[in-house]
């Protein structure tokens, strides 16, 4: 290492400098993305003789975060980009803390950044099915997890990039929160409040509690449609009934069919948006009555 004055002195270390070998980046997994995809960067010499890698830009676009970062492979997280997106392949930038500067040149491509445009219904319960159209939902992945107001769903039913039906889980609160979609490739669309858990339905009494063949049985409650508008289907222990006589979110009055499950089992409501309402063990099907003799 030489040191050069304006005056022409100079000052020597022996030895005091050595050129490390250029970091370099041989490959970019996945080579394209969006919002919140994980992407792997490997290669050598990735901390340019630093200590560590302190920033990574993906186009243009500073990272959301570092996961994690070693000489040879570095695990980040894409950020929005602030402008439209340039979808031709651009360069990355890692800057150690030494200020060392490794680059490689049409390694990513931005994405335009999926949007969810509809959600239906916008509110339920248990068992609601729920379909959440848009574009690009997948985000660049191959599959996706579907959350609700913070709350995995039960099932997801994909059709293509554009349309996706899900099955609401149980929920303990009754409250409004984002719909999330979260591919495998790590990509985030999100509808901010775009759905509202109501009140689980519950059934209160149900008189009577057992029968047979042509019982009348009234179930009472609270939401018992899950908000629904219609009955879909209701079983006491597995049987639809014989007939239907009355439905109402709190009451619905009905005639028992028979059947050969003889015993306890549950109650089970299901509305025209496959909400569930139950009652586990609230209705028990009786021996059924039996003529043996008929005297004149």
């Amino acid at each position: 290492m030489r040191l050069l004055s304006d005056t022409g002195s100079t000052v020597t270390l022996e030895d005091g400098w050595t050129y490390v070998e250029q970091g370099a980046v041989s490959s970019v997994v996945p080579g394209s993305g969006q919002y919140g995809t994980e992407v792997v960067i490997s290669g050598t010499g990735l901390r340019g003789g630093g200590g560590r890698v302190d920033s990574v830009t993906l186009g243009a676009t500073a990272v959301l975060q570092i996961v994690s970062e070693t000489d040879d492979t570095v695990v980040v997280i894409a950020n929005r980009t602030l402008d439209v997106p340039v979808t031709s392949a651009q360069g990355i930038v890692l800057i150690a803390d030494s200020g060392a500067v490794v680059t490689a040149d049409e390694v990513w491509t931005d994405l335009v950044e999926g949007t969810i445009d509809q959600v239906y219904p916008t509110s339920g319960q248990y068992g609601t099915l729920v379909t959440i159209t848009g574009e690009r939902l997948f985000g660049g992945g191959n599959s996706v997890a579907v959350s609700l107001a913070g709350v995995a769903v039960e099932s997801v039913d994909v059709s293509d990039s554009t349309t996706i039906v899900v099955e609401a889980a149980a929920s303990p609160d009754a409250v409004t929160g984002d719909v999330v979609i979260v591919a495998d490739s790590g990509a985030i669309v999100t509808a901010f409040s775009g759905f509202t858990y109501l009140e689980q339905g519950a059934v209160a009494h149900v008189s009577p509690r057992s029968g047979q063949l042509g019982t009348y049985v009234n179930i009472f409650g609270e939401n018992l449609l899950g908000g629904g508008t219609s009955l879909e289907s209701i079983t006491l222990n597995s049987a639809s009934p014989y007939v239907l006589t009355s439905i109402t979110d709190s009451r619905i009055q009905l005639r028992a069919a028979g059947s050969d499950q003889l015993g306890i089992g549950d109650i089970t409501i299901i509305s025209n948006t496959g909400a569930i309402v139950s009652l586990e063990n609230g209705w028990t099907y009786d021996v059924p009555s039996n003529i043996t003799d008929v005297c004149i």
